[in-house]
């Protein structure tokens, strides 16, 4: 799937309240937070590779903080997302560690959550047949763990699919053979979210 990268964040900073987007958008997420969270050095890349020299370090999310950016031009259709996340703790229900917009209500807005059957999922609303889940696979504890997304949109209902991956593994393939609600499938970005839900609601990654 090729197109523009509409977001790239790097955690190469090592403190302060803003997050740097190197895409050509420079969409920068600044850090609403309660004081509790932390940059740290640990990485879940091989010190030596490309990845740690554009992301020397990460955040450790606590209590409410998160990070988000605005979305003036927001857009939908097809993307690839992908993202590094290492719970340190037990994950509820919605405790999110990506999201799109401030509420549920917004046509297509989605979040990437935790459900209580201890795995990823993806929600997502949809404007005629409401919410659609999707899950992803068992989150590992304590384990740095990719989580990757690939949503082809089409006007042609066969040719669109929405494809999972975990740890650099194809999970699933969701399809018009095999979803019957494909049609009615899309997603929404109007904002970017990073360790909160659509609600604000905290995740501790």
């Amino acid at each position: 799937m090729t197109g523009t990268i509409k977001l790239n964040y790097t955690f190469i900073d090592s403190s302060g309240s803003n997050l740097s987007d190197v895409s050509l958008y420079n969409r920068d997420a600044t850090l609403t937070t309660d004081g509790s969270g932390v940059w740290t050095s640990e990485i879940p890349f091989d010190i030596s590779s490309n990845a740690a020299i554009t992301n020397p370090n990460s955040y450790y999310f606590k209590g409410a903080d998160y990070f988000t950016a605005d979305v003036s031009d927001n857009w939908s259709g097809s993307f690839t997302f992908s993202i590094w996340v290492k719970p340190t703790q037990e994950m509820e229900l919605y405790d999110s560690i990506f999201s799109t917009s401030d509420t549920h209500n917004v046509n297509h807005s989605w979040q990437l959550e935790a459900v209580n059957s201890g795995k990823w999922n993806i929600r997502v609303n949809t404007p005629n047949n409401g919410v659609k889940t999707f899950n992803i696979d068992d989150i590992s504890q304590n384990n740095w763990q990719h989580i990757a997304i690939s949503w082809e949109n089409n006007d042609i209902s066969s040719n669109k699919y929405l494809k999972t991956y975990y740890n650099g593994n194809l999970v699933q393939t969701y399809n018009s053979t095999n979803t019957s609600f494909i049609d009615d499938l899309n997603f929404n970005f109007v904002k970017y979210k990073l360790a909160t839900n659509r609600k604000d609601r905290k995740s501790v990654v």
